[in-house]
């Protein structure tokens, strides 16, 4: 019978061995490689964001899903870059002159430009919030540097950062492909774009920040504005949605 076609293939289901991330780790220096992109090993980093990279699964759902969905002739706009592994993964696709990425946090946007500048790419990087206003808000850096996020929770200190209106970078910059990982705000940030020039979102949501009522509702307006879900690409929380094509809605 013949294997399906979906995600699961394409991710590697085991970290790398004890052996190989022991090895990264005493002999890999300051960088780790994923699949031609180098990431730098900053001593600021959480332990556990560390072993990730040594282990070598650090955001390899978000990886595969993005070399499944995104095709050469895309212009993607990217909400929450981290470090900039997937950043640089798009642009290896579809070039940087097709890519705008937004990292809200000071922290994260210094370490991933230093990457981005290591790898020798040249798409834009805003250190603003993609948000559903443009102005200002209240931004909550967390310990671990990549869970900061504008929903306060314990452990965090307050600081005030840019943000940009969704709707107006959609207008402007004019991507079909959304992908954002924004730490709960994709709520209300996704209700608020602009989404009829859009084909293709990918997006890690977080119930235990927004609670499943708001993810529901968001499922809906999704729905209401013509996509589906693709469980062939999604993984857990990080979520593949796309307009179904005429012949796929017409045999369903």
């Amino acid at each position: 019978m013949k294997e399906p076609n979906n995600i699961h293939h394409d991710i590697k289901a085991l970290p790398a061995s004890w052996l190989s991330a022991r090895w990264r780790r005493w002999f890999g220096g300051n960088r780790v490689e994923f699949d031609g992109v180098f990431l730098a090993i900053d001593g600021k980093m959480p332990q556990g964001l560390k072993r990730a990279l040594w282990r070598a699964d650090y955001e390899n759902a978000e990886q595969a899903i993005i070399k499944r969905t995104i095709k050469p002739t895309d212009r993607v706009l990217e909400g929450g870059g981290g470090l900039g592994l997937v950043s640089m993964q798009i642009a290896k696709i579809v070039g940087d002159e097709n890519l705008l990425v937004y990292e809200a946090s000071p922290s994260s946007y210094a370490m991933m430009s230093k990457n981005v500048a290591t790898n020798n790419f040249s798409f834009e990087i805003r250190n603003k919030a993609l948000s559903d206003s443009a102005g200002s808000l209240q931004f909550f850096v967390h310990d671990n540097l990549l869970s900061s996020s504008s929903i306060e929770r314990t452990g965090t200190s307050e600081i005030s950062i840019p943000c940009d209106d969704i709707q107006s970078v959609i207008k402007s910059f004019r991507p079909n492909v959304l992908v954002l990982d924004i730490e709960g705000a994709e709520v209300a940030t996704l209700k608020r774009a602009l989404l009829n020039v859009i084909d293709r979102i990918i997006i890690e949501v977080h119930p235990h920040l927004v609670g499943d009522v708001a993810l529901c509702g968001l499922y809906q307006h999704l729905y209401q504005e013509g996509f589906v879900l693709n469980h062939d690409s999604s993984w857990q929380k990080v979520l593949s949605f796309n307009r179904p094509d005429k012949n796929e809605t017409a045999t369903s």
